[in-house]
């Protein structure tokens, strides 16, 4: 019954590093310019391909962010007689990135108000969604620089001057690691995210005639009792003439204890009335080829609930299966035992007010019942 939607790698905005990563390995093979350019280069291939995909429509910002970097950078190489001032091009990177990240993160609120007061603008809520996703990442990304600082700050006490292996450690190594666990990090977070809402259950949200209007979670919907309302199917379950009830669980949202229909279930989100019905059937009766039989639709309303109710009915030749169907306190109830305990406060108010229709029905089936 779960039907939230999976996060994919598009939400993975921390990929927009990865110009920026290639850019800092190569400056191990190559010169600094050589490698920015490459750099650039891979931004404007990147951007192209994943950046304005139609398949999601996420901007990327943090792409953004990279390749005005290095495009800027590329620049900069390109100018007759300038060159970068430094050696250390990955650390010079990081800095930069995280100059950017930063004022990005403070920024983002604005952005998306910006986007928001765009009326004309029909795809707000994916941006709005990619500046989010850009958000975790930053907030990653700048809290694995915020550790490489410290650690520089704590080995100057004991290893500053430092030596060419432990600068080419601080200052081209750990840069492009950050950007590479930011990446990974932020995967295992939507992988993380995805399992999580997988276990969750959502249903619909109806209107009194059954028009699907939203939905909302399963654990929800005892917190707003009967402001909206929910699909119910219902199993009345008839055998010999006679109707099976049961005391409702404890785990029911209203009337738990209550003497009712045993068989009853929130209809799932995207899932039609029949589904429901035979999914609820083979929840406790598995295995068996039981044909529920439509019955009536109404809408029950109290001040704990909200409910637009499918009422099926489904006849069980053999009693004894009832034994094994895990309801609690079960039995087999004739109508004269009904009769006498109606208005007594020993049945739920809802199967009070279906009795009426349920017991037409047992009539009906006992007087066209074919003769053994």
């Amino acid at each position: 019954m779960s039907n939230k939607r999976a996060l994919t790698s598009a939400y993975n905005m921390s990929l927009g590093f990865l110009p920026v990563i290639v850019t800092m390995l190569l400056c191990e093979f190559l010169s600094e310019a050589f490698a920015t350019y490459i750099g650039a280069a891979t931004c404007l291939l990147y951007m192209q391909r994943s950046a304005f995909r139609k398949v999601t429509g996420l901007p990327n910002y943090i792409l953004f962010l990279s390749s005005t970097l290095l495009i800027g950078l590329a620049i900069i190489e390109l100018i007759p007689g300038f060159n970068l001032p430094v050696h250390d091009l990955p650390l010079l990177l990081e800095v930069i990135v995280g100059i950017s990240l930063l004022f990005f993160y403070l920024m983002h609120n604005r952005l998306v108000s910006y986007y928001l007061k765009k009326k004309k603008n029909c795809n707000r809520p994916r941006i709005t969604q990619s500046v989010e996703s850009a958000v975790v990442a930053a907030r990653i990304t700048l809290m694995l620089m915020m550790i490489h600082l410290i650690l520089m700050f704590a080995s100057i006490p004991f290893l500053y001057p430092w030596s060419e292996f432990v600068s080419w450690i601080l200052f081209r190594i750990i840069p492009p690691c950050i950007l590479i666990l930011s990446i990974l990090l932020n995967q295992v977070g939507i992988y993380y995210f995805n399992h999580v809402v997988s276990k969750q259950e959502y249903i619909p949200i109806v209107n009194t005639k059954g028009d699907v209007i939203g939905r909302t979670l399963v654990a929800d919907v005892p917190t707003y009792k009967n402001l909206y309302i929910n699909p119910v199917i219902r199993i009345a379950v008839l055998s010999q003439g006679m109707l099976y009830l049961s005391k409702r669980p404890a785990d029911r949202v209203v009337e738990q204890g209550k003497t009712d229909i045993p068989l009853e279930g929130y209809l799932g989100f995207n899932e039609k009335v029949t589904e429901g019905a035979n999914r609820l059937l083979q929840k406790h009766f598995p295995g068996l080829c039981l044909l529920p039989a439509f019955s009536l639709k109404h809408h029950y309303r109290s001040s704990e609930t909200n409910r637009l109710i499918y009422l099926f009915v489904v006849e069980i030749d053999d009693d004894s299966l009832l034994d094994h169907a895990g309801f609690e306190r079960g039995k087999l109830w004739t109508l004269h035992q009904i009769d006498q305990n109606i208005g007594q406060d020993f049945f739920s108010d809802l199967f009070e007010q279906e009795y009426d229709h349920l017991k037409e029905i047992i009539y009906i089936r006992e007087i066209y019942k074919e003769p053994s």
